[in-house]
């Protein structure tokens, strides 16, 4: 669930020392820049997966305040594609710790490695079940703000199947915690993948909502697809310059065989002006829902679960949209039908409220981050174990 295997001989977590006083360290599973995870076992046996900061993130405040938002925003969480927090706390007094439930198996970046551009009803069955996880999340007024390949895990399970986990919500953002979220995000600050960010949150990671991971989650399924990302370049000024202003590559120019109407679909995730992309997963659920395979129906159902859900929390607010806009998609260019809705009444398709759009001056705008952010030496991401 890491990027490289830890040196715990560096480090206050050896193999068979106890951390928090009843987790045993068994090895390491993987390190990164501020923090390592090992796999550990309780006092039954049980195995699990702890993740400790290293003990230069512990002098930083950001970074502890950050990994303690994580235990606390992944705990509201309890759907069966978010990997769980099942306990948390202080080894030696002053590394805090969260325990995870340990998983087997491999993340979405691996699988497309070994495998290849996967099969249409493939790549939507996982995502689908990703939009699951962040769907929850939304509807608790989280944004995940780093969906990515390899945040997503394939986790394998007893009867040998595979589930997938929604990994690393360590730079999430969630409505409400304003004074919190501008200590921890500055405007100015680069958070997340260059590849998987959409163009509001390259501008300012502080200001984005629900759509901006849907974003991602488009940027997703075109990679499991065709195997590259629609927006990517030689440096990372090159790739934001193309978030922010390139046209999106046809995927059928890339892979003929898919369904024409899959691109509308596709445009709508990736639409940059903020009203014309979907509001929500459960509308992106909707239009996917022609292409997944069968053992999707439960997921599908679980994401139309969360509709009474929005309506309580401060999105609708947020962009002067009411609960009957939930569900909703955005309209489409004329001639680019979309696919059905899942349910047997479709959901009226009325243009959304206006939402004041960012103007993306793309080359200009890139330039200026990378100046800022100090050219080549940009941190595509402040935290992250996976």
């Amino acid at each position: 669930m890491a990027e490289s295997l830890p040196d715990l001989a560096a480090l206050p977590v050896q193999p068979g020392s106890l951390v928090g006083g009843k987790y045993r360290v068994v090895r390491g599973l993987g390190q990164g820049a501020m923090g390592v995870v090992v796999l550990a076992t309780t006092a039954i046996g049980f195995p699990v997966a702890i993740k400790l900061l290293l003990p230069e993130a512990l002098e930083q405040q950001e970074i502890l305040a950050r990994f303690e938002r994580e235990v606390r925003l992944v705990s509201q969480l309890s759907g069966r594609h978010v990997a769980r927090v099942l306990d948390a706390g202080f080894h030696d007094r002053n590394t805090p710790f969260m325990v995870i439930e340990y998983l087997e198996g491999h993340d979405l970046s691996r699988e497309l490695a070994e495998q290849g551009p996967l099969p249409l009803d493939t790549a939507v069955g996982w995502l689908l079940q990703a939009l699951e996880a962040i769907t929850e999340a939304h509807a608790q007024g989280i944004v995940h703000r780093d969906l990515k390949p390899s945040n997503l895990f394939l986790a394998r399970q007893p009867d040998g199947s595979r589930l997938l986990k929604v990994l690393d919500f360590g730079i999430s953002k969630q409505h409400g915690d304003g004074t919190q979220e501008v200590n921890l995000t500055k405007t100015h600050s680069l958070i997340g993948s260059p590849l998987y960010m959409a163009p509001e949150q390259v501008l300012a990671a502080k200001d984005v909502d629900p759509r901006s991971d849907l974003w991602s989650l488009g940027v997703v399924l075109f990679e499991l697809l065709v195997g590259r990302t629609p927006f990517d370049g030689t440096n990372v000024g090159q790739v934001l310059s193309n978030v922010l202003s390139a046209p999106i590559p046809p995927i059928r120019e890339l892979r003929p065989e898919l369904p024409r109407t899959l691109e509308p679909v596709l445009r709508a995730c990736l639409a940059r002006p903020l009203a014309e992309r979907y509001p929500n997963g459960i509308a992106l659920a909707r239009d996917l829902a022609a292409f997944a395979p069968p053992e999707s129906a439960d997921v599908l159902a679980r994401i139309e679960s969360f509709a009474p859900r929005f309506s309580r929390t401060s999105w609708s607010a947020l962009h002067d949209e009411g609960p009957d806009s939930i569900g909703q998609r955005p309209t489409l260019p004329a001639g680019e039908p979309i696919v059905p809705p899942l349910a047997s009444q479709p959901s009226p398709q009325e243009d959304l409220p206006q939402i004041p759009k960012h103007s993306y001056r793309g080359p200009v705008v890139a330039l200026l981050l990378v100046l800022l952010m100090g050219g080549a030496a940009i941190v595509a991401k402040f935290f992250s174990l996976s």
